[in-house]
């Protein structure tokens, strides 16, 4: 396993902030040429999609990676599937390969293992001082997590008698995103990433429930479009595409 940091990233780590996420906004806003990770031991603050609070207990991962003009604007919606490609990797570059199996994607960019969520990914875009600044950030409970999140059941790696240092982790998750965001090419190379989320996807052919903001879709998750987008296949026949939405396995009222 390579340990080294990747040479084109910095890295600058906090005891207690609000949000790492908010951090490397504040970074931006100081014109921060980008390429650096923001991590922090406990987040105050924290946040999932939606504004969804994430809980943020000591020993786990909380990192944040800003990036400053990674693509042209039609491209940035690329980025999710490519983060969850690069967190699915980093994470699975720290376990045995026994284990591997049990880590998945479920859409668009939470990590599962063995079906309960161990990893978030919230990623946010900004036009600031003539640019994009966009922050991926990233949660992975390493030895903590809350029972219920997002609606899904969650776990962290210590549960599962995995132990996992959250530095050595850090170090395999920047370079897993080092190596996708070189591969993804600003967008040039999307279909390889499209690809690899789809090999690493957990339901495929499988039933699921998709909650919108003001309606429910029940369906079979038949893949993901060229931009990312999830689609579903109704009980009619009719194909939906759907842009943001919380899944669930199995079809739920």
């Amino acid at each position: 396993m390579n340990t080294d940091f990747p040479d084109n990233y910095r890295h600058v780590a906090y005891d207690h902030v609000g949000s790492t996420n908010t951090m490397a906004l504040q970074l931006a806003k100081e014109h921060d040429p980008g390429n650096i990770w923001v991590t922090a031991k406990v987040q105050t603050e924290g946040r999932g999609r939606r504004g969804r609070r994430w809980v943020s207990e000591p020993g786990n991962l909380y990192a944040s990676l800003l990036l400053k003009n990674p693509a042209v604007q039609t491209n940035i919606g690329q980025i999710p599937i490519l983060a969850a490609t690069a967190l699915h990797r980093g994470i699975e570059n720290c376990l045995s390969p026994e284990l591997r199996s049990g880590l998945n994607i479920k859409w668009p960019n939470d990590i599962l293992f063995k079906k309960q969520k161990i990893a978030g990914i919230l990623v946010e875009s900004h036009k600031l001082n003539d640019a994009t600044y966009v922050i991926i950030g990233c949660g992975v409970n390493c030895s903590t997590h809350p029972e219920i999140t997002d609606h899904h059941a969650a776990s962290d790696f210590a549960s599962e008698s995995i132990a996992i240092e959250t530095h050595a982790l850090l170090v395999q998750i920047a370079r897993a995103f080092d190596q996708r965001l070189l591969y993804w090419e600003g967008g040039r190379s999307f279909p390889g990433i499209r690809e690899d989320w789809l090999a690493r996807v957990s339901g495929p052919g499988e039933q699921i429930t998709v909650r919108l903001q003001n309606q429910t879709l029940l369906g079979t998750f038949e893949s993901i479009d060229q931009d990312g987008c999830l689609i579903l296949r109704t009980a009619s026949g009719e194909r939906q595409t759907i842009f943001a939405g919380d899944v669930f396995s199995g079809l739920q009222q």
